[in-house]
């Protein structure tokens, strides 16, 4: 009985291995797909852009949109840019947008202007 216990636990144990194995590359899409979630630029006819009225060139919005000449994605508080590629880049990920990347020179009405 005892050899029985055993031989089921090295069973236990090699299926055990073998599913963690198979799912190695599938536990690596996923994290790549997260990763890549973050480089997605923000679509300006998603229903969330529209309702905050972003826009990838602030200097295009109508005259009918309250916006200050110096408010731009680049100098929110929310646009991450040391999580982006550069020192001063043009699309960085923004905390609004669930981490999609939005254009430095962009607009929308959640512009809050950077602490400090």
């Amino acid at each position: 009985m005892n050899g029985k216990k055993i031989d089921n636990s090295r069973r236990k144990l090699i299926k055990g291995a073998l599913a963690g194995a198979a799912a190695l590359p599938f536990a690596g899409l996923l994290q790549r797909g997260w990763a890549q979630g973050g480089k997605e630029k923000v679509d300006p006819g998603s229903s969330q852009a529209q309702a905050l009225h972003y826009t990838h060139d602030a200097a295009a919005l109508p005259k009918s949109v309250a916006r200050k000449p110096n408010e731009l994605c680049h100098n929110c508080r929310f646009f991450q840019a040391q999580a982006a590629q550069g020192s001063s880049p043009q699309w960085a990920p923004c905390t609004i947008f669930g981490g999609k990347l939005v254009s430095r020179d962009g607009w929308c009405s959640s512009w809050t202007a950077q602490s400090g």
